[in-house]
């Protein structure tokens, strides 16, 4: 089984011993799986030194080193698992897509990334999250906006992903049914487990015993309670050692030293693994007064080292700690209950062997990673063969356009994208399908996150066009363009060409005015659809397959004459014909073609743009530096777009420029287009082409050879080209 298992991106891995269970527990779970035979790709934050089964493949959260320290307060903390829940959600989706989306379930243990990845590949790979944390209505956070925010964010975080996952984990049952009650059917207690079973080696002679903390120093942990526990204490033979750092250690090492019991309590911050372990063994019990947690596993591996636990009473520890079997349990916040629970242990030895015993085989028996993992793996199983057998929504075809194809088609992009209608445009939907049967198919999805859904829609047209031997792209466009679109959307305007397959029409009541209300843009978009073609299309020496290509660029025209007004309509018309003339040559070439669409351009730029200059080279600095209808804002639209599609950045002055990125495609493809020529390639416009994409698209080094930089600047245009038309509009 392929598993993507996402930590929360909080601590690093291996943990340190400032707390941080849900990334230890998804640490130690990955291992386990690794182990088992399964391909585990691992997301988390990573310290040095860090060791993984050699099967595992490890994606590392930024930044190495933490940014937001341990000693934070309250607004830090927030901020702190905020970032780290969404760079783990970033380089989740990453592997994602470097690896084509083939996984067969992502394993969550954080609310946020949980929620993001369900919203972005949810409907193509089952989702399960651990639930770790214990929500702030059955557990007490001191602070009346403390509890206030982490309510807030609870609804607005955890409550949606407990309802939208594949299936929730819960580390108690108490967790279960918290998870049940807030609308999660589909919940199972699956605890989590120790590496393996230690002993305890803590003695009341030869040394002075004490009590063991692990864990991170924050209000909620009841530290301070342990501190003024040591001023009751003080006539036994006991101390505390305290393990962890946090924004409280300052104030309690304070605390210790005004009660002067800073004897008895050490501090000890950071610690080593084999330092840890040494504590563990050493110690004469464990002390968690800790007044609001899920299922903390520093109490595992406690019970695992059989060391009694004293710990507060919480519904959370049901099944785990039992009173008088493995632990004593006191009422949260009372000193008195605390100090009298340790005095029992530190009197009574028959008690404290009988607590130690029932601990270590408790753990023996319920917590060995490789059964939990195995757990685990049956509810894997069950989420990826559901999902497996989920019927595909069958694609109601409105007319007869070929139907196996279409079929084909529209089974696939339902499958994989929460698609509201698809529609087929086009020379196909046209009825034109000469040329190379091309099948353009929009897709309106239910969601605005059209970038997110933009690399999958990319592969599922190239898989299609495998598949079927016909060229299929497929673009997503979000229904509030729907609304803000006007004469502006080549789709709005030719509603009455799109055909629908799948889903509602919803371009039926849409208003998108009157033909006079085209901004220029529209026309221009429209007009580069065709020049894209036609540089695609260079190189093509069959004569049939350039005659399609002429006869699907005159029908265009022709269509775009009818909705044109007065004179642009008569030019448009004008060069319709002259293509359909070509059509008619027994010696039609690439060229004849290209020569055609230039002339065009600069007609159609003198009309449109008042352009007087007939040179080409000046009409391209035109049209980049002409408003035609469309602000800057799509600058921003496009930089975002390519960082979440290619990870690659825009050049910040090309953001801000006055001059839209997708104008620089635009004038650069008119000049590639121009460069062309049957015995060399015109240097001077292929470096104008290169220096006006220059930080827009990413492209390979400078070739001095003249063909070679040509042939990159075409796979630069046309690449980035399908890219940002869906947003841009190009």
């Amino acid at each position: 089984m392929r598993i993507l298992m996402v930590n929360r991106g909080i601590y690093s891995v291996p943990l340190e011993s400032s707390g941080g269970g849900a990334e230890k527990h998804g640490y130690y779970l990955a291992d386990r799986l690794g182990r088992l035979g399964h391909e585990v790709h691992f997301v988390s934050k990573t310290r040095q030194g860090a060791e993984f089964y050699p099967t595992m493949r490890v994606s590392v959260v930024p930044p190495k080193r933490a940014v937001i320290p341990p000693q934070i307060g309250f607004f830090g903390w927030t901020m702190k698992h905020l970032f780290g829940n969404i760079l783990s959600s970033i380089v989740a989706f990453q592997v994602l897509v470097r690896h084509e989306y083939r996984f067969d379930v992502i394993h969550c243990h954080g609310a946020l990334s949980a929620l993001l990845l369900r919203i972005l590949v949810g409907r193509r790979i089952p989702i399960v999250y651990t639930m770790h944390d214990a929500s702030p209505w059955i557990v007490y956070y001191p602070g009346l906006h403390k509890r206030a925010i982490r309510k807030a964010a609870y609804l607005a975080i955890d409550v949606p992903c407990l309802r939208a996952v594949s299936r929730v984990i819960a580390v108690s049952p108490a967790l279960r049914e918290e998870a049940r009650r807030l609308g999660c059917a589909r919940a199972e207690v699956i605890p989590g487990g120790i590496r393996s079973a230690g002993s305890s080696e803590g003695s009341l002679s030869g040394q002075v015993p004490y009590g063991l903390f692990v864990g991170q120093l924050v209000p909620r942990k009841g530290v301070d309670l342990l501190v003024r526990a040591a001023v009751k204490l003080q006539g036994e033979n006991i101390s505390f050692v305290v393990v962890g750092d946090g924004p409280e250690r300052l104030r309690l090492a304070q605390l210790a030293q005004k009660l002067c019991v800073n004897d008895r309590v050490t501090f000890t911050g950071y610690v080593s693994d084999a330092k840890l372990a040494s504590h563990y063994s050493n110690a004469s019990f464990f002390a968690f007064p800790s007044s609001a947690e899920g299922f903390p596993i520093v109490v595992l591996e406690a019970i695992s080292y059989a060391l009694p636990v004293v710990a507060a009473k919480a519904s959370l520890y049901d099944g785990v700690l039992v009173d008088g079997v493995n632990s004593l349990i006191f009422n949260g916040g009372d000193v008195d209950g605390f100090q009298k629970c340790v005095k029992r242990i530190i009197s009574d030895s028959n008690l404290r062997e009988r607590l130690s015993s029932g601990a270590l085989s408790f753990a023996k028996e319920q917590f060995p990673w490789e059964a939990v993992a195995r757990r685990v793996l049956c509810v894997y199983e069950e989420v990826s063969t559901r999902r497996r057998h989920q019927p595909v929504k069958e694609p109601i075809l409105t007319q007869d356009f070929g139907q196996a194809p279409l079929k084909v088609i529209t089974s696939e992009v339902a499958l994989h994208v929460p698609a509201l209608s698809v529609y087929l445009t086009g020379s196909i939907a046209r009825g034109f399908g000469g040329y190379r049967n091309d099948y353009d198919i929009i897709v309106v999805l239910k969601t605005f996150l059209v970038p997110l859904y933009l690399r999958r829609l990319k592969a599922v047209g190239r898989e299609l066009s495998h598949k079927l031997g016909s060229k299929v792209e497929v673009n997503p466009l979000p229904t509030f363009r729907l609304r803000r679109a006007k004469g502006s959307l080549f789709l709005m305007k030719a509603k009455d060409e799109a055909k629908l397959l799948l889903g509602e029409d919803v371009l039926t009541d849409v208003d998108t005015g009157h033909d006079s209300d085209i901004c220029p843009d529209w026309y221009f978009s429209f007009f580069s659809s065709m020049l894209k073609d036609l540089l695609d299309g260079h190189g093509t020496t069959d004569v049939n397959a350039l005659r399609a290509m002429v006869r699907k660029m005159a029908y265009g025209l022709e269509w775009l004459s009818e909705h044109a007004q007065g004179d642009l309509s008569r030019l448009i018309g004008l060069y319709s014909h002259c293509l359909s003339d070509l059509v008619s040559s027994n010696e039609l070439t690439w060229f004849d073609i290209r020569d055609c669409m230039t002339r065009f351009f600069q007609e159609l730029t003198a009309r449109l743009l008042s352009s007087g200059s007939k040179d080409l080279q000046a009409q391209t600095e035109i049209l980049m530096r002409t408003s035609k209808g469309k602000n800057v804002l799509k600058n921003f639209e496009y930089c975002i777009l390519l960082f979440l599609t290619k990870g690659e950045v825009v050049q910040p002055k090309r953001i801000f420029s006055r001059i839209l990125i997708q104008d620089r495609f635009r004038a650069a493809l008119v000049l590639l287009l121009a460069a062309a020529s049957r015995e060399e390639y015109d240097a001077y416009m292929t470096w104008k082409a290169h220096a006006i994409l220059s930080g827009c698209a990413k492209m390979k080094r400078s070739s001095a050879n003249l063909r070679e930089l040509w042939m990159t600047m075409r796979e630069a245009v046309l690449e980035h080209w399908s890219i940002a038309q869906p947003v841009m509009g190009l």
